[in-house]
């Protein structure tokens, strides 16, 4: 029996207790605004669909630690994901984010960040603020990197694209070559 959903459910929104929610594959579109009512869900991957729109509602899940939405048709982030204070890895692949929100920067625990294949142009310096931030992929047409790309001290692993050109401050050059001295991967190619 082949199941097809085309809206998310929200009956699975009365699951309270529920922690892990996987929905990858189908074609819901949207979340609905209960989704803040799964106070106990810690990982959500909802990967795969024709996701659009993300309910504001979303940065209320406190707890929430993993959040995946690879391959779908995202044009913007919720201001709310910046509430997303647990947060520790967050996929945002094969989307189509433009541009991330200003509060996007306050997601403070995170420490893998994925927003490859997106249509992202630039990283705003507020990039700074993601402290803990160890693994970072990029790949997207960026035109720039800010200087205070730098202060990602706790970085360990960085992939960006090698199909566009980019400026590259010398003070990025600088941290890379100290992050290969100290035997930490940076995937990357630089012509």
């Amino acid at each position: 029996m082949i199941i097809k959903i085309k809206r998310f459910p929200r009956e699975i929104c009365e699951l309270e207790e529920l922690k892990y929610l996987i929905i990858s594959g189908f074609k819901i579109r949207q979340l609905p605004e209960e989704i803040n009512l799964l106070k106990d869900l810690q990982y959500l991957d909802i990967s795969a669909t024709g996701l659009e729109i993300l309910p504001e509602t979303l940065g209320e899940l406190k707890i929430l630690t993993y959040l995946f939405f690879c391959t779908t048709r995202l044009k913007k982030l919720p201001d709310s994901i910046g509430k997303l204070s647990n947060l520790k890895e967050l996929w945002l692949e094969d989307s189509n984010l433009e541009v991330l929100p200003e509060s996007f920067w306050n997601l403070k625990e995170l420490r893998r960040l994925n927003l490859s294949g997106n249509k992202l142009k630039t990283v705003l310096p507020s990039i700074e603020k993601l402290k803990k931030l160890e693994d970072l992929e990029l790949i997207n047409p960026l035109e720039s990197l800010p200087l205070t790309f730098k202060n990602l001290r706790n970085l360990n692993y960085l992939s960006l694209s090698d199909d566009y050109y980019f400026e590259f401050p010398e003070i990025v050059k600088k941290m890379i070559d100290e992050m290969e001295k100290e035997g930490l991967s940076v995937v990357m190619k630089l012509y």
